[in-house]
Formats: structure tokens, sequence, C-alpha cells
């Protein structure tokens, strides 16, 4: 069976440049928080909201199979609403191929209930976006001998590196 990876990156975002996006996304006091995430500063609370998402997606994530076997891979673009209630609405997609994009609805349908983003301490709809790479990795399917490779050898390579804090 061929082995493959996901890459992804959440964003608060409406699906379009970050310039654009950064004139229309609402501003909100807090963020919209995972049930496990505690209330703390902004950056925290993003830090966490980030790391539960793409905890979500990694576990949730199942390639399918007729992409699988037809080497179809891309980015799906999803954009969807976290309403005042904390509930995903609004899931629309785009992509390169519909199993892709049906794949990527299913992953974030899962999606627990939030705490709602606030503003001036009254829950708030936000708008959120988050794309989710779909690849093969041809390396991995050839047979050799040794330890497999790290798949997200890629993706480290393109992080900047940060230095540890004392």
């Amino acid at each position: 069976m061929q082995k493959f990876f996901i890459c992804f990156l959440g964003f608060l975002l409406l699906g379009m440049p970050l310039s654009q996006a950064q004139k229309k996304v609402p501003e909100v006091d807090r963020i919209p928080l995972f049930p496990t995430c505690k209330p703390k500063t902004m950056e925290k609370d993003l830090k966490c909201f980030q790391k539960k998402i793409n905890k979500h997606i990694a576990a949730s994530f199942i390639y399918p199979k007729e992409a699988l076997e037809n080497n179809i891979e891309g980015v799906v673009q999803i954009m969807m609403t976290i309403t005042e209630e904390g509930r995903i609405t609004d899931v629309r997609t785009r992509g390169p191929h519909p199993l892709l994009e049906a794949e990527a609805v299913r992953i974030m349908t899962l999606l627990p209930k939030f705490s709602p983003a606030l503003k001036d301490g009254l829950p708030v709809a936000i708008p959120y976006s988050i794309p989710i790479t779909f690849r093969l990795n041809s390396s991995l399917t050839k047979s050799r001998s040794g330890p497999p490779e790290d798949p997200f050898e890629d993706f480290y390579e393109t992080q900047p590196s940060r230095p540890y804090k004392n």
C-alpha cells in the first residue's frame, strides 16, 4: 500500500490573500477555543487552537482510496464559520478533486463544539479557513532497506528555526 502524509496550517482568514483577510476578519477579544483549551492570552489561545485543530485533522484523516489508486493529490482550501454557539457551519471547499474536498468536509464535520469567539464579552460568529494538503510521497513507496524516511522532512525544512527560550 502506498504511504502518504498531509500538511496543514490554520489561519483565521476568509480564504483570500492575507492582506485582504486582515481587513475583513472581525476583531474579537477572544478567538474560538477547543473544549480542552483554557482561555489565557490571545497568543496562547491561538497556539492551543492551532495545535488542537492540527491534531484533530491528523487523527481523523483518511486518504480516499480512489484518490490513492489514481494518484490524486493537492491542496483543499476549507472555509467555514464558527457560530456564536461554537458550532461549525457553512463549510465550503476549493480543491483539485471532489474526493479530496469530500474528505476535508468530513474531517471538519467531526470537530467538537467550540467555546465561541467573544467580542465585548458577547459570543460572535467568525470565519475560519484552513488548507489541507493531500500529498502522496512516492519516495516512501519504493522498497528499501533500513529505517523509513521521516515523511514530514520537507515540512520541517520549510519552517523557520526558532531558538528555544530558557
